[in-house]
């Protein structure tokens, strides 16, 4: 029981972290637009994927942690991440493709290039999310699983 909480308290602050970090740095990318009002896209790009997919990925460690003590060769749920992961990618990066390679999304395009921020991070922490939970573990055949 002990064991869980702490794991739990520890996912946690690292979450605050994740969020911190993520503030702190577009703080930072403001004031340096404001300061040479020039947009630091690459800057921006790396910092925001690194926490948003980071984060993603942090939500679905639990997931994967289960999947580690498993027995069996690990796999990868390609049509999880066909259907899923490359739609939620490029939602998660639309403002940047509709600006730096003119690649419009349709009707989306307006949408999410109006309120960029919002939409692209949840899309950047789901395939985050996605690309964690689409590993597992399968256990090969005639493999009997016992339990002590």
């Amino acid at each position: 029981m002990k064991k869980k909480a702490l794991k739990y308290v520890g996912s946690i602050l690292l979450m605050c972290c994740f969020i911190f970090l993520g503030k702190l740095s577009s703080d930072s990318i403001e004031h340096y637009m404001q300061d040479t009002l020039r947009i630091p896209i690459i800057w921006s790009l790396a910092t925001s994927t690194l926490l948003y997919i980071g984060f993603g990925l942090l939500l679905g460690s639990d997931y994967l942690l289960k999947e580690k003590v498993k027995e069996g060769r690990w796999r990868v749920n390609l049509s999880k991440l066909i259907i899923m992961g490359i739609p939620s990618l490029i939602l998660g990066y639309a403002t940047y493709l509709y600006f730096l390679f003119h690649i419009s999304l349709g009707r989306f395009s307006s949408f999410l290039v109006t309120k960029p921020s919002t939409y692209m991070s949840l899309f950047r922490i789901l395939f985050g999310y996605i690309v964690a939970t689409s590993f597992y573990k399968e256990r090969s055949v005639g493999e009997i699983d016992v339990k002590e």
